[in-house]
């Protein structure tokens, strides 16, 4: 089972909050990353992987599951929390095509040689 996660930090030394439920990989959305202070989105694979339901604000949760499907449209409401938690603006309703057009926007991402983008969820 895959789900994917807006998380907070644990450490030092410093990895997601949901690395504890399984293999997970992910992108640091935090505006300085040697401190832990800030979120990621993270894809944690595991057989038994918690949701979120009951977590109302976010200062008072490590982390909100997001979705299991990447191209499937997130709520309004819960795209609010993820501009709430990582201080972004964005359009798209997928988390597939959130994390694209962030990246664009505000990371420092290059395209390969041939011009094209590559982000693999």
């Amino acid at each position: 089972m895959r789900r994917y996660y807006l998380s907070k930090f644990d450490g030092p030394p410093y990895q997601p909050y949901v690395a504890r439920f399984g293999r997970y990989g992910f992108l640091d959305y935090r505006p300085n990353q040697a401190l832990g202070r800030g979120w990621c989105v993270a894809c944690v694979e595991g057989d038994e992987l918690p949701d979120s339901s009951g977590f109302q604000f976010l200062a008072d949760v490590q982390y909100l599951a997001l979705c299991d499907d990447p191209n499937v449209p997130l709520g309004d409401e819960l795209r609010g929390r993820i501009r709430r938690a990582l201080d972004l603006q964005f359009s798209s309703l997928t988390l597939k095509d959130i994390i694209v057009e962030t990246q664009l926007r505000y990371s420092d991402i290059r395209p390969e040689s041939s011009g094209d983008y590559r982000i693999t969820l």
